[in-house]
């Protein structure tokens, strides 16, 4: 398949969800709820089954929840807005903006050529407008600080230093837990590596 402007805005776009999703605010730093202190929380299980169908499973699940969520845009609130953390909250209706300009993209062949770069750059020159007025927290001043340090290591070295990778997200590791349906039926779920992708119940009830 040719890679256009709209895939390449649609992956701009699910790496900004997925850090609305799993991360707590400034610097990065991952949500209590997807730590492996709370693999066995029954009440999260929605939450971080959200996560691993749309973020942490296999290409052919990925692929077919996000192309069902592209065919019914009604559902992204229910599986990513509404779990946004808190501190993404102002971004929740631009995110909806986006998501809508990449299904009107799907929908109508060549939309990516009607000026769908400069859709997504307003989008985002909003967001930015939007802001509250310039004030830092504690835990933003943390983070800014830590970056001039960074900085300062590196000045004068080409190569920087010596870093440690960050500790990636991990996905729940009780993964037969995850293969269970939840209640509501609409939710997504995994994909068994020896069946047929699934995409969403919903969508196997209307066939």
């Amino acid at each position: 398949m040719f890679h256009d402007a709209v895939h390449g805005l649609g992956s701009f776009f699910w790496v900004l969800v997925h850090i609305c999703l799993t991360r707590k605010g400034p610097g990065g730093v991952r949500r209590e709820e997807l730590k492996e202190k709370n693999d066995e929380n029954e009440e999260l299980m929605p939450f971080r089954r959200v996560i691993f169908c749309f973020f942490d499973s296999s290409e052919d699940t990925m692929r077919a929840n996000r192309r069902h969520l592209l065919l019914n845009p009604d559902h992204l609130e229910e599986f990513e807005l509404a779990n946004f953390h808190d501190y993404f909250h102002p971004l929740k209706g631009r995110v909806k903006e986006w998501f809508h300009v990449l299904h009107l993209a799907h929908q109508f062949h060549a939309f990516e050529y009607h000026n769908i770069h400069d859709m997504v750059l307003e989008i985002l020159d909003k967001a930015l407008e939007s802001m509250p007025a310039e004030s830092v927290d504690d835990v933003g001043q943390a983070v800014l600080d830590k970056r001039k340090v960074d900085i300062e290591e590196l000045y004068g070295n080409p190569f920087g230093k010596l870093q440690h990778s960050p500790h990636p997200h991990v996905s729940p590791s009780n993964q037969k837990q995850m293969s269970v349906p939840y209640s509501p039926p609409s939710s997504p779920t995994p994909v068994p590596a020896r069946k047929r992708p699934r995409t969403l119940p919903a969508q196997e009830d209307a066939e």
